[in-house]
């Protein structure tokens, strides 16, 4: 059995005490708890690393969703992407 880290059995704990009391969390205060994802300004990020880092990842998204797309709804589909250096990045979905 893997034991769960100590922040996240605080953030528990404390979800369950508000739980036990019937008091209910605001929204703020779930945002506080919540790791995961979070809303983002869609503006240009200056950091030049970042920037990479979120171009490979949202490339990487953007190609899985071109391939389910062309599985589930049996269609061609083609994608072709240039990085802020250049690079090119293509997607093709296999004929049938």
């Amino acid at each position: 059995r893997v034991e769960p880290c100590s922040w996240y059995v605080r953030i528990l704990r404390s979800c369950q005490t508000k739980k036990q009391a019937g008091g209910s969390s605001s929204r703020e205060e779930r945002e506080q708890i919540n790791m995961g994802r979070r809303k983002i300004d869609i503006k240009r990020i200056e950091h030049p690393k970042h920037r990479d880092v979120t171009f490979c990842k949202r490339r990487r998204g953007l190609m899985k969703k071109a391939q389910e797309l062309a599985i589930l709804c049996d269609v061609k589909l083609g994608i072709v992407v240039f990085s802020s250096r250049g690079k090119m990045f293509e997607y093709c979905s296999p004929s049938t």
